[in-house]
């Protein structure tokens, strides 16, 4: 896994190729990753959630942001609650494309929320394996594709919310 992760950081650090952009289409990219984390989560009893809207679409490096989604979903289901749920929301917002991943875990205090995107950092007392990488990939993605990307607390005070803001691709 951290050999995994290793690589995936440094993909999602290099550079990227213009010729590699093209319209990537959010949704395909959310049911991609769902499945992709779905064993984990049957493994954590965790139910996903996608509430979705299918005209959202970025300019973007598919593999990339494929890569994004799959990192937010598994730390959501690996670091929520056992027995929880997992929400991917994806939303047009004002010529911005939204996507947010929320879980019902202990959450992310204020102050850590900006440290636990750096590389290697693992909340201290953090549960499971993990590597420390996933929110790096995820960070160095969304500022690669030109999006901003934070933690919010989650809903009624409970779990973590990460919230993507793109710019959207123009409407066909």
């Amino acid at each position: 896994l951290l050999a995994e992760q290793m690589l995936a950081y440094s993909r999602a650090a290099a550079p990227g190729d213009a010729a590699q952009r093209e319209r990537v289409a959010l949704q395909d990219l959310a049911q991609e990753a769902a499945e992709a984390v779905q064993p984990r989560a049957q493994e954590r009893r965790c139910t996903l959630e996608l509430a979705v809207d299918s005209n959202v679409a970025v300019i973007g490096e598919r593999q990339k942001l494929l890569s994004l989604v799959t990192n937010l979903l598994d730390n959501a289901v690996r670091y929520g609650s056992e027995g929880g749920r997992v929400r991917l929301e994806l939303r047009r917002e004002r010529g911005a494309a939204v996507l947010a991943v929320s879980d019902e875990g202990p959450g992310i205090p204020p102050e850590l929320r900006v440290r636990v995107f750096a590389s290697y950092y693992r909340m201290p007392g953090a549960a499971g394996a993990g590597s420390g990488l996933g929110l790096a990939i995820a960070r160095e993605v969304a500022e690669a594709h030109g999006a901003r990307i934070a933690i919010e607390g989650g809903a009624g005070g409970r779990g973590t919310r990460v919230v993507v803001r793109f710019e959207a691709a123009p409407e066909p």
